[in-house]
């Protein structure tokens, strides 16, 4: 099967590595893939077949079987395209509404979500992440044919011993709760600072760029700033979390967060927030489950997840292997687009 990829730019966001990992993934398994991308950004990740486009460039795209699309800008260019272009498969990556409210403002989600929905609308497919989001568009969306496809990420599983290292010198002999996001209210990271007062033998470590000055604010004002160290930006920042004893999660709203697949393919132990995606995807025998803004919850949370870290790896390893490994998710992909070709 020959299959085009478009996505907005080649900058390592969550919705980019997903596209790059299917498409390493098809090759492997024996598919042409042409990867497409608008920007040229700082910071971008390689891919030997990448080709930069115009948004309003045409091209011929008879040879490819199936296009797929990831993002706002990619959606519209097939909207605007779709009488030239094989079938189209877009992935909805999160929960629109909310969180273009989250990341912008009211007014930017009550402009764009309409245009966006009209984006969709041509493509034979748009797939989501799971039934509970599946639910959440079938109310507005004009596209009906919605599909549940997980997220997944393929990742180097060998240690980085400098990275381990260097959270063993900042615990100091404490047991560490870590992170790996981008700061910003959705993400909900200013509930580990009371938990941290609670706890004096912990330390929170986070990985990823964003708001950190508020939070920094915060974690003096509950006099826990010098148990809290904010690595800031970094490639390949799973790497980091082999180090922590148990990774946390604490999001008002997710779509299906990749680094919560990342913790768990390197065997750490993981803490989510009680919202319906994490509920859904995996068991409380899997991952522990609190209370959002209820400090008591979440230090229960994290002390019964310490306490029984096997338990909870072993079990959400086997899920992940069963439904959400790179092999599965890419051959669900595969039969969508045997399904509509």
């Amino acid at each position: 099967m020959k299959i085009a990829q478009i996505i907005p730019s080649l900058a390592p966001t969550g919705p980019v590595n997903v596209a790059l990992d299917l498409t390493h993934l098809f090759r492997e398994m024996g598919h042409e893939v042409q990867l497409f991308y608008f920007d040229e950004k700082e910071g971008a990740v390689s891919d030997s077949g990448a080709v930069q486009i115009g948004f309003n460039e045409k091209r011929d795209w008879s040879k490819f079987d199936i296009v797929h699309s990831h993002g706002l800008r990619p959606d519209v260019y097939v909207w605007r395209n779709y009488k030239q272009m094989p079938p189209a498969v877009s992935t909805l990556h999160n929960y629109l509404k909310d969180d273009l409210k989250f990341q912008y403002n009211p007014i930017i989600a009550a402009v764009f979500s309409p245009v966006w929905n009209w984006a969709c609308a041509r493509h034979k497919a748009n797939v989501v992440l799971s039934h509970h989001m599946k639910s959440y568009y079938s109310r507005f969306w004009r596209n009906k044919n919605i599909e549940v496809i997980p997220n997944t990420r393929v990742i180097d599983l060998q240690p980085n011993p400098n990275r381990i290292e260097e959270i063993k010198k900042i615990a100091e002999g404490r047991k560490v709760l870590g992170s790996i996001s981008t700061v910003n209210p959705r993400k909900g990271v200013n509930q580990v600072l009371p938990f941290l007062a609670q706890n004096p033998d912990w330390v929170y470590v986070h990985v990823g760029g964003g708001q950190l000055d508020d939070l920094k604010a915060e974690a003096a004002k509950l006099k826990v700033i010098d148990r809290c160290h904010f690595i800031g930006p970094q490639k390949q920042g799973w790497q980091y979390a082999p180090g922590f004893d148990v990774f946390i999660l604490p999001s008002l709203s997710e779509g299906f967060p990749l680094s919560l697949i990342e913790a768990i393919q390197l065997g750490v132990p993981v803490v989510c927030s009680d919202i319906p995606v994490f509920r859904e995807i995996f068991s409380e025998s899997e991952v522990s489950l609190f209370t959002l803004n209820d400090t008591d919850s979440l230090s229960n949370a994290v002390l019964r997840t310490y306490a029984q870290k096997d338990n909870f790896v072993q079990n959400a390893l086997a899920r992940f292997q069963r439904e959400y490994s790179p092999q599965v998710v890419a051959e669900k992909y595969l039969q969508l687009y045997r399904s509509i070709v």
